[in-house]
């Protein structure tokens, strides 16, 4: 999956597609690695993408096995994604991924969720300085939520 960047620098032009997504039919976003650069993992980037820009198809993939996982294949096919949904640096996406897919084997608790939550929405207000595992596993927790805030304001 590519990710291009625009010539003012606003937005990603994101086309691909990923299979044995877990649960795609019910997320609100994507965190997504994508290739922004060269060859190599120094060449991925993680964008988070809201499940409902244009260009997005999710579609269920027949699993054999956990019939209940809601495995899915996701199509991108030029999804327009603000620059700001960059998450971290460019070319340091392969690790983020690497360290939350690490992270996501551990059970939450709802307490900790909602303190994740908070601190995920002051770190952004702050504008404070937080490391890439932080950042990543907080950042989409921010996003829905501002997502929500946003619609309730409507």
């Amino acid at each position: 999956t590519t990710a291009v960047k625009s010539a003012d620098g606003s937005h990603y032009m994101v086309n691909g597609q990923k299979k044995f997504i877990t649960g795609g039919l019910m997320v609100g976003w994507f965190s997504t690695l994508v290739r922004t650069g060269g060859p190599g993992i120094g060449g991925l980037s993680l964008l988070a993408i809201d499940a409902n820009t244009p260009g997005i198809t999710v579609r269920k993939l027949k699993a054999q096995g956990w019939w209940s996982g809601n495995t899915t294949s996701v199509s991108f096919d030029d999804c327009k994604v603000p620059a700001k949904y960059l998450i971290g640096e460019e070319g340091n996406g392969f690790l983020m991924m690497a360290a939350v897919m690490n992270l996501s084997l551990i059970h939450i608790s709802e307490p900790t969720r909602l303190l994740s939550i908070s601190y995920a929405v002051f770190c952004l207000k702050k504008k404070k300085k937080t490391s890439s595992r932080e950042t990543t596993s907080h950042l989409l927790y921010c996003l829905e939520y501002d997502k929500q805030q946003t619609t309730s304001k409507k």
